[in-house]
């Protein structure tokens, strides 16, 4: 049954203002249709709204997809799409079940819903027929951020296509957390060797607070860093420098030569005539050597004792036969004594020593070396070479001479000092003829050529060494080595 225009549009407006002999049904439906209407127009205009803002976001999205390391995972997707079918909606609660009912026979019949109403429950008719089926408003993608890091891969949509993927990209480490190449050992310089020790020192050395300590003995070469503790007095060099000590020092090489660092007890050193600077240092006090002088380290400060030539602090010079207390206020003159206990048995300290395998630095001007030997060319000979540099006579030196004289009647050592233009003799008062001796004596003890009364003073400065032979004509005299020591007297 077909209804004319203006009773499709009396029943629509009595249906929605819900009027007696309305029919419910159709009154629901078309407040659904409005509704739906009015949503989708409100929809619109979010869209035309929304539109500039989601194209803005979307260009930021992909300028950091771009800029992004990690591609590992795509852009999700939204689930719901244009062009899927959309879920049905369930007919109202108070629309008819199963068949479509018929029309009452008070009420006129409901007009045919147009081609878009809402849905409804399937299967229900109306009056005139079916209604079609109404399909939900595509919506509108939600603007869904990706986020870093591996995810659940989103299924493609129909008529798009998937942006490619790259692949993980491997971390590369960064150098400045990589750990350094492992460097080798520090090279540690030698700074001398123990000469001796008492049984009673039990000597121990370490190197660095890392290590543990151990014995050592005469002969044990000594290094920088070198830490050492003893019981009782132990003495070493440093080059030609003698020291001797009681306590626990540590050693440091520094420029143009060592510095010892006094930790308990006390230090002989000797550097006297050296160019090797010693420094000797407690805690923040430091004090220079040029001589000979002993240390002991106190709750009181440094004390310094100097026997030759002086000592230089911070707060002043301390000179020969002079003694002082180094403190962080000042130096303080004290009485000047001897440790006894550092001067006992005090080893000698070697100042010079010729092997003659080959010609000294000053070069042999008399005689001639052969097989390892200095020897002389006749009866009345010599050997004879020249200091470089030039030898300056030491407080407590000695000189010894390792020797073999065949047929000889007198034996003389001479040196020659330029400042008086003098030589200061020794005789050799005894020998075995034939024999291999050692010939010791005190170059301080010589006397004058000229007078036989002058005696050469301390610093005086001799320019040669001379070993006159007189005897027989095959006479022969020859000498193994030279040495000239210093002994603390």
């Amino acid at each position: 049954m077909r209804h004319s225009t203006d009773q499709i549009d009396d029943l629509a407006r009595r249906a929605f203002a819900r009027e007696p002999g309305a029919s419910l049904a159709f009154g629901t439906r078309l407040r659904l249709r409005i509704q739906g209407e009015q949503a989708a127009a409100r929809r619109r205009r979010t869209r035309l709204i929304a539109g500039s803002t989601i194209t803005a976001l979307a260009a930021s999205v992909v300028l950091v997809l771009v800029l992004t390391v990690n591609w590992s995972r795509p852009v999700p997707k939204a689930s719901t799409q244009a062009g899927l079918p959309a879920r049905e909606v369930p007919a109202p609660k108070d629309g008819p079940k199963g068949e479509h009912a018929q029309p009452r026979p008070d009420t006129q019949p409901e007009p045919r819903p147009p081609a878009h109403s809402p849905t409804q429950t399937p299967g229900e008719r109306t009056p005139d027929g079916p209604l079609p089926e109404i399909r939900e408003r595509p919506q509108p993608a939600p603007d869904v951020k990706p986020e870093p890091g591996p995810g659940p891969r989103q299924t493609p949509q129909p008529g798009t296509e998937e942006p490619p993927v790259k692949p993980a990209e491997v971390e590369k480490p960064d150098p400045a957390t990589e750990p350094p190449p492992k460097t080798a050992p520090r090279e540690r310089k030698e700074l001398g060797a123990v000469l001796s020790l008492d049984r009673a020192a039990r000597g121990k050395v370490r190197y660095g607070d890392t290590e543990s300590w151990r014995e050592f003995t005469p002969g044990e070469k000594l290094l920088d860093g070198a830490q050492l503790q003893a019981a009782a007095p132990v003495a070493f060099n440093l080059g030609r420098a003698l020291l001797r000590f009681e306590g626990e020092i540590v050693l440091h090489a520094q420029d143009g030569g060592c510095r010892v660092e006094l930790l308990e007890d006390s230090l002989y050193a000797d550097n006297l005539a050296l160019d090797l600077q010693l420094e000797i240092t407690a805690g923040e006090l430091r004090a220079r050597l040029a001589g000979v002088a002993t240390f002991s380290v106190s709750s009181s400060g440094l004390r310094l004792d100097v026997l030759h030539g002086r000592v230089d602090t911070a707060r002043g010079a301390v000179s020969e036969n002079s003694a002082a207390l180094l403190t962080r206020r000042g130096l303080t003159r004290r009485a000047f004594m001897r440790d006894a206990r550092l001067f006992k048995e005090l080893p000698s300290r070697l100042v010079l020593r010729e092997e003659l395998e080959t010609e000294p630095a000053g070069g042999l001007y008399s005689g001639l070396i052969k097989a390892g030997l200095a020897v002389s060319r006749g009866g009345n000979d010599a050997v004879a070479f020249k200091f470089r540099p030039l030898h300056a006579l030491l407080p407590g030196e000695v000189i010894r001479v390792r020797f073999r004289a065949s047929k000889a009647k007198s034996l003389l050592v001479q040196m020659f000092d330029e400042k008086r233009n003098d030589n200061f003799g020794h005789e050799v008062s005894s020998w075995k003829d034939g024999q291999w001796q050692t010939l010791e004596f005190r170059p301080a003890a010589m006397l004058d050529r000229g007078s036989g009364k002058v005696k050469p003073d301390v610093g005086t400065e001799f320019v040669n060494f001379q070993f006159h032979i007189e005897g027989a004509q095959d006479a022969l005299l020859e000498i193994d080595w030279i040495e000239i020591v210093r002994v603390e007297e």
